[in-house]
């Protein structure tokens, strides 16, 4: 009996996974994004006349929204805990020097949220437009500076079907 008791909890709850911040995703999103908002708000920079022309930067543009798109759809899979919430709060703090906060806000729009955290997450989700509105492209480009081989990160979104 216990037995069937157990299989049946697993086949009812094997369809939800409960999440676990996907940082590594989340960070590489951040990267596209910083390297590409950099490139498009300040084409003139010399880095960027070196690395891409201009319609690709475009198609590097349509790439990230793309790759943004899909994350999101995998992202909505999972099931935010009070644990990922609470981690994310600090993450938030930091986002406007990272350039981090649109990923976080794609994340959170996108992963379920159970009825007892939606208070908490419209909370996070309302600071988030707040950095949003007060990042400028000088945001994204003080952010551009930890970012390592900007240029072979934006030229391999242009590259190749996606």
């Amino acid at each position: 009996m216990r037995l069937l008791v157990s299989l049946a909890f697993l086949v009812g709850t094997s369809s939800l996974s409960y999440a676990k911040v996907p940082y590594n995703e989340l960070d590489a999103l951040r990267r596209k994004t910083i390297v590409v908002r950099s490139a498009m708000d300040n084409p003139n920079q010399p880095w960027v006349k070196k690395c891409v022309s201009a319609d690709k930067r475009t198609m590097a543009g349509s790439r990230l929204a793309l790759a943004t798109d899909n994350a999101a759809a995998d992202w909505k899979k999972n099931t935010a805990t009070k644990g990922d919430l609470l981690e994310i709060t600090e993450k938030i703090k930091m986002c406007e020097a990272r350039g981090s906060c649109s990923v976080y806000e794609v994340y959170l729009g996108a992963v379920q949220i159970p009825a007892d955290l939606t208070e908490m997450a419209v909370g996070l989700r309302s600071e988030l437009e707040k950095k949003l509105e007060a990042m400028t492209s000088s945001s994204y480009q003080n952010a551009l500076a930890e970012i390592k081989q900007p240029c072979v990160l934006l030229k391999s979104l242009t590259k190749g079907p996606r």
